[in-house]
């Protein structure tokens, strides 16, 4: 069973604000397609505050812990500690290897419809056609009716950082690979408008970082 400190501190923000907006408010059974799941602490806490929404966890070989850390290559440990940390839970789903620069998913199949989608510090650490394939496939996932994205990490807004921290921040990971940095809410919310998705809160929380949240146009094909 995997840990990340980060996990434990931001859980319950981040839940706060998931918690303003179905499936996750009121009772009604739901969907959630968690991106990029991690450690799977937060998928397992989300599933226990929201007994009502039916999860699915996925992770991607190339991604990693954290900016520092190497690439998982093998998932087998990855999705052991997803599994280990919602061990007794119904409403999870067994994890899926998904890179979300591609143009079609594994978890996609006619008729299929995600009341949410859910992606936590990838944006930033992933290369840009990580942050497009994620709009694109929340355009094609999520239900028409009032599904929405939900992006959580430091952004820009306005081309502008919002702390000096994030502008440090952002100049490291530069450094460390040049397809890496702090993306512009601003810039996303503008190519989530082509993929029928519209910008409702961008929610200011802990540690200078934000939750996006993004809803589907309803009646976009």
């Amino acid at each position: 069973m995997r840990t990340a400190p980060s996990a434990d501190r931001n859980k319950e923000p981040i839940a706060a604000i998931l918690g303003k907006y179905p499936p996750f408010a009121g009772s009604r059974q739901g969907s959630c397609l968690e991106i990029a799941s991690g450690t799977g602490q937060h998928v397992a806490h989300f599933a226990a505050e929201f007994p009502h929404v039916t999860f699915q966890p996925t992770e991607y070989e190339g991604g990693s812990a954290g900016p520092e850390e190497p690439a998982y290559g093998n998932l087998s440990p990855v999705f052991a500690s997803i599994i280990a940390w919602t061990s007794g839970v119904s409403n999870v789903l067994k994890p899926v290897a998904l890179n979300a620069a591609t143009p079609a998913w594994p978890v996609e199949a006619p008729g299929v419809a995600y009341d949410a989608i859910y992606a936590c510090n990838i944006c930033h650490i992933a290369p840009y056609a990580v942050t497009t394939g994620l709009l694109a496939g929340a355009g094609r996932l999520l239900a028409t009716d009032g599904g929405r994205l939900f992006v959580y990490g430091p952004f820009m807004v306005d081309g502008q950082h919002t702390a000096e921290s994030n502008a440090a921040f952002d100049t490291r990971l530069r450094s460390q690979n040049a397809d890496w940095g702090v993306r512009d809410a601003t810039e996303i919310a503008a190519l989530a408008a082509s993929h029928g998705l519209r910008l409702v809160e961008r929610a200011e929380m802990p540690a200078n970082n934000f939750v996006l949240v993004l809803e589907r146009v309803s009646g976009r094909a």
